[in-house]
């Protein structure tokens, strides 16, 4: 079979009106997205979104904003994720903080203890806002920063320590 009698054949079967996507206007011609200005995909220059002229051009009136609205939405189950991960990672690390603190030397002052716990929670904070939500869901990736955090704090009890020492 030649190539020439396929194609004609297949626009045989295909009717010269149908078109799967584009919607068909009243007077049966075919107009779509990125036409030219004041193509028959365009609301007349005088319509608004809610006028009759509008409403027939077979366009939803609400489909902009509820591709918005989707977005939107997703973005704030996004931000609520975050929210929800930075709390659980700062909770795990407050709790070891409190914990080593709660053992550190009857030396350390009450204030030293307080500022020791607040510059570790603040590193945390500002660590969490630099990852990506990815980065944060990673369980390996928080263990391993929650295991940093401990270092941290007992390098620092130990710093005032030797610091109370000298002085």
């Amino acid at each position: 079979m030649g190539r020439g009698l396929q194609s004609a054949r297949m626009q045989a079967a295909i009717p010269t009106n149908h078109h799967p996507i584009l919607p068909k206007s009243p007077d049966g011609l075919r107009s779509g997205p990125g036409g030219h200005p004041g193509s028959r995909c365009d609301p007349p220059l005088n319509s608004s979104p809610g006028s009759a002229d509008h409403q027939n051009e077979g366009w939803p009136v609400d489909a902009i904003n509820t591709f918005v609205n989707i977005n939107n939405n997703r973005h704030l189950e996004k931000l609520k994720l975050r929210e929800s991960l930075t709390a659980d990672i700062v909770s795990d690390v407050e709790y070891e903080v409190n914990d080593l603190l709660a053992w550190a030397p009857d030396s350390l002052t009450g204030k030293d203890r307080k500022a020791i716990r607040d510059e570790v929670i603040a590193q945390t904070r500002h660590i969490t806002d630099a990852l990506t939500t990815e980065e944060l869901q990673n369980e390996g990736a928080r263990r391993a920063y929650t295991c940093g955090a401990v270092a941290t704090v007992r390098q620092m009890i130990n710093l005032t320590m030797a610091q109370t020492k000298r002085g």
